[in-house]
């Protein structure tokens, strides 16, 4: 038995037809599709790289069209914004939630025609966080500490750095001040 007909019929009874109409929807416009489980979930891969993917959960569907960031479509944008489930269609409960098949297979297709595009990084520049005054004091103090806290990747700088400066009474700035030395100098 095929693995995704397998996850489709070991999901809730309500997913079933949704899960089918989906694989079916893909295999329509994608004959060449390889089926796989990844991330305990059913992908759809073309040409390498992921085409198309969908989940069901205890009460919900979700589908997810890949690389549909790059299609420009209104519709499919408008629900990428603030969406409220995984995948582009939100929580889908019932067949008459999802877009009507030639919507589908033309997202499918689409997304067919961007294999080899590259998704752009994200434009948001890394957050930078001021050091709290009482950490820069801590710091030029300990100059292991300060020469190990330098070295960290600057993901781990902004967790020390969060950790001391969302501490609302001074001897939790104390106690989060020892627990960074601890961390720095085992």
């Amino acid at each position: 038995m095929n693995v995704v007909q397998h996850y489709i019929e070991q999901s809730a009874p309500f997913a079933r037809p949704i899960l089918s109409h989906i694989r079916s929807l893909v295999l329509t416009a994608c004959s060449e599709a390889e089926e796989q489980i990844k991330w305990n979930m059913p992908f759809f891969m073309f040409k390498g790289e992921p085409l198309c993917s969908m989940a069901a959960f205890k009460h919900h569907c979700a589908v997810h069209i890949h690389k549909a960031i790059l299609m420009n479509d209104p519709w499919l944008s408008d629900r990428l914004i603030g969406k409220t489930a995984m995948g582009n269609f939100g929580k889908i409960t019932h067949l008459r939630d999802l877009p009507d098949d030639e919507q589908i297979l033309c997202y499918i297709r689409k997304a067919m025609d961007l294999s080899g595009v590259k998704l752009p990084r994200s434009a948001q520049p890394k957050q930078t966080l001021a050091i709290p005054r009482v950490m820069q004091q801590f710091l030029s103090e300990n100059p292991t500490i300060q020469q190990r806290f330098a070295k960290l990747a600057p993901s781990h700088q902004r967790e020390h750095i969060r950790a001391i400066a969302e501490a609302k009474k001074p001897d939790t700035v104390l106690r989060r001040l020892d627990s960074m030395r601890k961390k720095l100098l085992s």
